[in-house]
């Protein structure tokens, strides 16, 4: 049987990566386009696994994205982190149904359904253009990653100390990057058994103490949680290069997360991803020891 080829937009991005990794583990049944709005800044997406080659896709370019799609089977429709992806994701699948595309996997947000938030304005549409497209289709909703833990890097080398805004004893459910890749290509191994589902895909819930705990225990050293107001993480996210709409976004879901939303904490509790993965999904605790070297 001829390997399927998946187009992934905005592919330079943690999503996209992580999928390309997974994807690149069954070359004989994928073949991988990535699609990038610029490949010449992206050229280090081949060398990620054997059976991808980097692509001009930029779905608001008709041409462009139409020459992309050619051959392509399952389209992974990722908007990337811009004020436009709303456009952005609506496009591509209209180019992905243009073309003829057999599947559509698409990337939301866990707080889609609060459409009077930053964030669940952006995706709620997204959710029901793919629904209403006709096209059969996936949609995996996303919390948190694990990976903004880097964010806490420098103050845990130097202070010992994390200091954000969710309150330290409110859970949450976070999602490690890997095992979002992980779940794409298991679904797109098996597109049937998911058409038409919206999966939260999160790991075990956990609280900020938790992190902090984590930490310590991976660093062999005592690592402290420290709340800080709203503003004050507002101002780091704009200052480390955050747009003001997405930083905004952020401290929406330090506020849901707060208040208790069942959006910020699945009450599956990474069983969905789990059942998906044929595994448990990364813990906090397994994460903080698998990339301890980068807050040593």
């Amino acid at each position: 049987m001829a390997p399927k080829t998946v187009l992934i937009t905005a592919a330079s991005g943690a999503i996209g990566k992580a999928t390309i990794k997974a994807l690149g583990q069954s070359p004989d049944s994928f073949a991988v386009k990535a699609g990038v709005r610029d490949p010449s800044k992206s050229a280090d997406l081949a060398a990620i696994a054997s059976n991808v080659s980097v692509v001009a896709a930029d779905p608001l370019k008709e041409a462009e994205i139409s020459g992309a799609l050619q051959g392509v089977d399952y389209v992974f429709v990722i908007a990337p982190g811009h004020a436009d992806r709303q456009k952005i994701a609506i496009a591509a699948i209209d180019a992905a149904k243009a073309a003829g595309a057999k599947f559509i996997l698409v990337l939301s947000v866990s707080t889609a359904e609060l459409m009077d938030t930053i964030f669940g304005g952006q995706f709620w549409p997204v959710e029901a253009h793919a629904k209403a497209s006709g096209l059969p289709f996936t949609i995996i909703r996303l919390p948190l990653f694990m990976e903004n833990n880097y964010g806490f890097a420098e103050s845990i080398k130097d202070a010992s100390a994390i200091y954000s805004s969710y309150e330290p004893d409110k859970p949450f459910t976070a999602v490690s990057v890997d095992d979002v890749g992980e779940a794409a290509a298991k679904i797109f191994a098996d597109t049937e058994a998911h058409k038409g589902k919206t999966y939260n895909l999160t790991g075990p819930s956990a609280t900020a103490a938790d992190i902090a705990h984590a930490f310590s225990g991976a660093l062999g050293k005592a690592v402290s949680y420290n709340f800080v107001p709203y503003e004050a993480s507002k101002n780091w996210l704009t200052h480390s290069g955050f747009p003001e709409w997405q930083a905004d976004g952020v401290i929406e879901l330090f506020k849901a997360i707060n208040a208790g939303a069942v959006q910020t904490n699945d009450p599956a509790n990474g069983k969905t991803l789990e059942t998906i993965l044929g595994h448990p999904p990364t813990s906090v605790n397994a994460w903080a020891k698998a990339h301890a070297a980068a807050f040593a």
